[in-house]
């Protein structure tokens, strides 16, 4: 069973084109199942009504983790499945405090697909 499906890559591709041109949302909202708030990532669309311009739409795409997801996930084994507990790879998690600058020379939003 792949956990990526078509539907997964298109949404993907949808969420890349809404970062590169902007339209990009963090929006707290609340999780039915856990009963909680949570912060979702939400590409943003103006809706034109008519004569009416001013509505937005928000498409939820992820949910952030609030823990650290190097101890809920487990990275996938190049030989197939995923690794265990057990026979994980040790990976150096990100340094969240690193300056990473996201924008080209004309200070716009640059990611790589």
């Amino acid at each position: 069973m792949n956990a990526i499906t078509k539907g997964n890559k298109k949404n993907f591709d949808t969420l890349i084109k809404a970062a590169r041109n902007g339209d990009l949302a963090l929006v707290e909202c609340f999780d039915k199942r856990l009963g909680k708030p949570v912060a979702v990532v939400c590409a943003v669309s103006l809706v034109k009504e008519g004569d009416i311009e001013g509505k937005y739409e928000f498409l939820p795409f992820a949910t952030m983790f609030d823990d650290n997801p190097y101890d809920i996930l487990l990275p996938p084994n190049p030989e197939g499945g995923f690794y265990s507990e057990e026979d994980e790879p040790d990976i150096e998690p990100p340094d969240p405090l690193r300056d990473v600058d996201f924008h080209d020379a004309e200070g716009k939003p640059h990611f790589e697909p």
